[in-house]
């Protein structure tokens, strides 16, 4: 099913319209999304605008790095959701991978 949710957003359907066609959670087409970006296909920046991400690192700094979403969404706008914050820590966690490989 990623590979569909994938297909439909290079179609240019964002992640709420997506969920609604395929009868889906919108967190789960982020968990898609988050997928598709640590495999390297998506760049995080036309899921998560950068703004956003750059208020999503910055809380995840203050967390201390952690892995554990709820703190750092605890420190972010209501607006920002959960499947934008994991989307962002994938692509900062799969560069760092990429860093030290």
């Amino acid at each position: 099913t990623t590979v569909e949710t994938w297909t439909r957003f290079r179609e240019g359907l964002n992640p709420a319209l997506i969920a609604v066609k395929r009868g889906l959670t919108e967190s789960t087409i982020y968990e898609h999304l988050a997928t598709v970006i640590d495999h390297g296909l998506l760049p995080v920046s036309e899921v998560v605008s950068p703004d956003r991400q750059a208020q999503i690192l910055a809380a995840w700094h203050a967390e201390g790095c952690g892995d554990r979403l709820k703190p750092i969404k605890e420190r972010l706008p209501e607006e920002i959701s959960y499947g934008e914050i994991r989307c962002v820590l994938v692509a900062q966690q799969t560069a760092l991978r990429r860093e030290h490989s």
